[in-house]
């Protein structure tokens, strides 16, 4: 049985932007504590149990667990939405369901990454009716794409966009945000004090987030779902 996850819903806002910027801002809804989040996640029983293939088996540093995509077809256009909060260097991965040879041949792997930058931003007040956190959020329009190899050992890449363009996108989606979203700024410096600095709002209201989307795959021998053992971002 495959389980969708919710990850972003409703287009809140249509602007024209920089070509740094993506047109559309979204809502991402968020739990506090959470840290990264998934297009969909595969979920199945085995012996009476439910087994989840979710996104956080990426982070436990054990290559024997993985997120499984839980969407119809070979997972092309599923995604990950990790939190970083700061710039990011580089990125390592495990690709596949690294617990067995025989398991990482039967299963999909990964050919292919679109690499996104997201900004997104709250204001105080802001949750929505089942006590999650409501964020506004944007996405680069630049979107490398990072070719795997398809072997269970671990690959490494230096992250493809630079520091400067990293802070840059993150500054630019804060200037839309107050001119796109007054009334929640408004809410910001009412809180923080006005004038206040950018580098507070950053800290105070936002969240800087990598976006990984599956863009091609190597299909596995018996089983169509995709999937990912390890992530890891090296930060500045």
């Amino acid at each position: 049985m495959k389980k969708a996850v919710t990850l972003i819903t409703g287009v809140c806002l249509v602007l024209l932007f920089p070509l740094s910027l993506s047109a559309e801002w979204k809502e991402l809804q968020v739990l506090t504590g959470e840290s990264v989040w998934a297009s969909s996640e595969l979920t199945e029983m085995v012996r009476g149990e439910e087994i989840v293939y979710s996104a956080e088996n990426l982070f436990d540093g054990d290559p024997a667990t993985c997120w499984a995509e839980g969407a119809a077809g070979s997972g092309i256009g599923e995604s990950i939405l990790i939190l970083a909060d700061r710039t990011v260097n580089a990125l390592s991965t495990v690709n596949g369901f690294a617990r067995s040879e025989n398991l990482f041949r039967k299963n999909g792997r990964v050919k292919e990454l679109q690499v996104s930058l997201v900004a997104a931003f709250t204001a105080p007040g802001l949750v929505s009716e089942t006590d999650y956190l409501l964020y506004f959020s944007v996405e680069s329009e630049r979107k490398p794409v990072l070719t795997l190899e398809d072997t269970m050992t671990g690959q490494s890449f230096t992250f493809p966009f630079s520091r400067e363009e990293q802070e840059l996108f993150l500054d630019t989606a804060l200037e839309q945000f107050k001119t796109g979203y007054p009334m929640f700024y408004d809410a910001i410096t009412g809180e923080l004090g006005d004038p206040v600095e950018d580098d507070l709002v950053l800290a105070a209201y936002s969240m800087f987030c990598i976006r990984l989307e599956i863009t091609d795959v190597f299909p596995g021998s018996k089983y169509e779902d995709t999937c990912l053992s390890e992530v890891a971002l090296l930060l500045e």
